[in-house]
């Protein structure tokens, strides 16, 4: 397959990268309540990521990559993973490795 056609459809070196995440909370802490907003203004806002995914009673399960061509990094998980120990309503969480975004 020609380069400019990898490179429209966003495969092999042109694969846009990104990572899931699975965070499990405490509910009955105070500051839940704000965890997905706090966690969107943080991922979106702040670093130029998107996330999609769904909630439960007590957890969140996203796909977290770049709003713009290039593609979330070891860094972009860094970021995340400090934010979230940071966070004391979070009881568990796992950050998966980098993955085609596409797939």
């Amino acid at each position: 397959m020609k380069k400019r056609i990898r490179k429209k459809l966003k495969l092999k070196e042109y694969a846009e990268q990104g990572f899931r995440i699975l965070i499990q909370f405490d509910r009955e802490n105070s500051k839940s309540k704000t965890l997905v907003q706090d966690f969107l203004n943080f991922t979106i806002d702040q670093n130029n990521l998107s996330c999609g995914g769904c909630t439960g009673d007590n957890q969140l399960e996203l796909f977290i990559t770049s709003i713009t061509r290039a593609s979330a990094n070891e860094k972009h998980r860094h970021l995340i993973d400090q934010w979230i120990k940071k966070r004391p309503e979070i009881t568990s969480f796992n950050i998966g490795p980098l993955e085609n975004a596409r797939q």
